[in-house]
C-alpha cells in the first residue's frame, strides 16, 4: 500500500498527460479503433479547454491565498481559532467562507494548506 501511495500520483499524472496530449493533437492508440465523430471530438476539446481557462483564475487566486495564509498565519493559531464542537467549526468555517471569494477548485489549496496549520480535519471537509 505504502508503494501505491509513493508512486500513484505519478501514475495517474503520466496517464493524464498521454490522454490529454492524444485528445490535444487528434492521435489515436494503435490498439485502440474506436470510431469518433470529429464533430464530437472537436466539441469535447473546445469545451475541454474552456472548463480549464474558466477554473485557471480561481486556482491561482485560490494559490495565492494559500500561499499568503502559509506565510503570516502562525501554526497553532488556526486550531486556537476554530471552535472544538465540530458543528460550531463547520458554521464558523462557512462563516469565514463567505469572506473568501473562491469557487471550489480555488478553496481546494487554502483549505489544504490550512489543514497543515491545524485546522480540523471535519471543517475542512464537510
Amino acid at each position: 500500500m505504502n508503494i501505491l501511495f509513493r508512486y500513484g500520483t505519478y501514475a495517474v499524472t503520466v496517464v493524464c498527460a498521454a490522454v490529454l496530449y492524444l485528445v490535444f493533437t487528434n492521435q489515436r492508440l494503435a490498439e485502440v479503433s474506436v470510431p469518433v465523430d470529429p464533430a464530437f471530438l472537436g466539441s469535447a476539446t473546445t469545451i475541454g479547454i474552456s472548463l480549464v481557462i474558466e477554473a485557471l483564475p480561481f486556482l491561482m487566486l485560490g494559490v495565492a491565498v494559500s500561499a499568503v495564509l502559509h506565510e503570516f498565519v502562525p501554526g497553532g493559531y488556526i486550531a486556537r481559532w476554530i471552535p472544538r464542537h465540530p458543528l460550531a467549526g463547520v458554521v464558523t468555517a462557512s462563516l469565514i467562507g463567505v469572506l473568501l471569494p473562491l469557487c471550489e477548485c480555488g478553496m481546494v489549496p487554502v483549505v489544504r494548506g490550512l489543514i497543515q496549520k491545524g485546522m480540523p480535519v471535519y471543517v475542512g471537509v464537510p
